[in-house]
């Protein structure tokens, strides 16, 4: 066992890691294989040769994918398997191996990632617990530790669309207690609704809340339907809806649509999205002035080609440092049917948001997960992290992927699974790093809630 950051010493990566080995060649070793498992502040590395043999091995690892960068940590010596433990969870961590035999060190394997942490069922204070659902919202306020879920849809034979409010007190954990869900006293509240978006401003507590389906198979949309909910958070005063009116151009009707907020700039930027049997978007829109009484809607003129495709229920994320949209995969549809994508790609704004550009990344280390559709997901300041999904009717993994994005490309490291069940539509807020609710698996609804320590 070494701790973090221990071992060897350091090795420059043009001599160790793609520039040239002691072994010759700088590529990576076709011979040599590495994995890792993630736990509760370690990651569990597994390396072999398919062929030949090794006196030993050596690990290299960094808190960066790129290889390009001076440096990276050395770990000499070790045999399979290898824990690296006494590491701070949450944070994703890159490995490579090369084995060494009678003095001489081979090319390294490919790059490999792994994010220790640790998944927490929490349990619920409260008289009723909020129905269980998925395709609904979630938001979080950071100033008061309250997560606020609005709508979504049931499961089963009586399956319906719900208009109701909860809000979770101590939602990180922070306070001493358990999570408190209550149901505020709310007049007038909209249709209701599922698979529409929900963006927060924490200064002025206000949810905005935008289009979706009124029936569980999104055949029915609400019609260019724009709310805002007042005091969402239910501190002090009961949350009041308001419809709102709209200027300029409005987009289409949708469902399945993405939307994130910037908060500087009081505009929310809304992505794709379907109307079920009929069209799938690939536009983009900003509403300007989102908490105001009379919100301006204007879309952005984007290139005919090099965006992503029309797409629906796809995870995004926002860097609001860098004014991008981080979008990764959704629900396309081929010549077949619909189809999963797995692509990842960012929107960047000008400082006006007057124009943006979209840009493709490509991997560059570790696994991307697979292509899906209706998972959760956020930016967490330096990462862009997603949980479940799958195909509409069915989840993928129970796995948490952190992307570690650059330039041009992106680098995923695995987190931990045995967590909560895999599933489709469930939400995440950053409350306490990833904190998931609701979701469905094999037709079952859920109202568990989970925390990523």
């Amino acid at each position: 066992m070494r701790p973090e950051g221990g071992g060897g010493g350091v090795c420059t990566v043009a001599n160790c890691f793609g520039g040239g080995s002691t072994g010759g060649g700088g590529s990576q070793n076709p011979n040599l294989s590495i994995s890792a498992v993630p736990g509760d502040g370690e990651n569990t590395l597994t390396f072999a040769l398919s062929s030949g043999n090794a006196d030993s091995f050596n690990i290299y690892w960094s808190t960066s994918p790129d290889t390009t960068t001076p440096t990276w940590n050395k770990i000499e010596g070790v045999t399979s398997p290898f824990l690296h433990d006494n590491l701070s969870n949450g944070i994703p961590r890159f490995y490579g191996v090369t084995a060494v035999s009678g003095g001489s060190e081979s090319d390294p394997s490919a790059v490999v990632g792994a994010m220790p942490g640790k998944w927490t069922q929490l349990d619920q204070v409260t008289v009723i617990d909020p129905p269980a659902r998925d395709s609904h919202t979630a938001v979080y306020n950071p100033t008061t530790d309250k997560m606020i879920v609005f709508g979504g849809k049931t499961q089963g034979i009586a399956a319906t669309t719900l208009q109701d409010l909860w809000v979770l007190s101590n939602a990180s954990g922070a306070s001493a207690g358990n999570p408190v869900w209550t149901s505020p006293n709310v007049s007038s509240p909209p249709p209701i609704r599922a698979s529409h978006t929900a963006v927060y401003d924490k200064q002025t507590n206000k949810m905005i809340v935008f289009a979706g389906s009124g029936s569980t198979d999104g055949a029915s949309l609400l019609k260019q339907d724009l709310w805002s909910l007042s005091n969402a958070d239910n501190s002090g005063v009961a949350p009041t809806w308001l419809p709102l009116s709209q200027s300029g151009q409005l987009p289409s009707n949708r469902w399945g649509h993405a939307a994130v907020y910037d908060e500087q700039a009081d505009i929310m930027i809304v992505f794709g999205g379907a109307q079920t049997g009929v069209a799938i978007f690939n536009d983009v829109w900003v509403l300007e002035d989102a908490t105001q009484f009379i919100p301006t809607w204007r879309q952005i003129s984007m290139p005919a080609t090099g965006g992503p495709s029309a797409r629906c229920c796809m995870a995004v994320g926002y860097d609001s440092t860098n004014r991008r949209m981080i979008v990764f995969g959704g629900s396309g549809f081929g010549q077949s049917g619909p189809v999963q994508l797995g692509d990842l790609w960012t929107l960047t704004f000008d400082a006006t948001f007057q124009t943006a550009t979209w840009k493709e990344l490509t991997p560059s280390g570790g696994t991307a997960p697979s292509a899906r559709c209706c998972a959760a997901s956020f930016w967490d300041g330096s990462k862009f992290l997603l949980f479940g999904g799958g195909t509409f009717n069915n989840s993928s993994d129970d796995k948490i992927y952190a992307f570690v994005l650059q330039d041009d490309t992106f680098a995923t490291a695995n987190g931990p699974s045995g967590g909560p069940p895999a599933r489709t539509f469930p939400t995440a807020v950053p409350a306490g790093h990833f904190l998931l609710f609701g979701g469905t698996e094999s037709f079952a609804a859920l109202n568990d809630l989970w925390r990523l320590e």
